[in-house]
């Protein structure tokens, strides 16, 4: 599990997509110093949103067209 404590289940779930594929998830666990994040048991990293991100650190990245 990484960094992540107290993982647990919750009662909604979000949809994950990448360029390779769509997961989804229930499972949320808190990562000290930052706050609560989504986790998935079957994915090789925690999720971190770009929206909950920007809460707590500027957040710049290039995206080409």
């Amino acid at each position: 599990m990484g960094l992540l404590v107290n993982v647990q289940q919750i009662n909604y779930s979000i949809t994950i997509k990448s360029n390779r594929s769509t997961s989804h998830t229930n499972r949320v666990g808190y990562f000290p110093g930052y706050g609560w994040v989504w986790f998935n048991p079957n994915s090789i990293m925690d999720i971190i949103t770009i929206k909950n991100m920007e809460q707590h650190n500027r957040v710049t990245y290039y995206s080409a067209a």
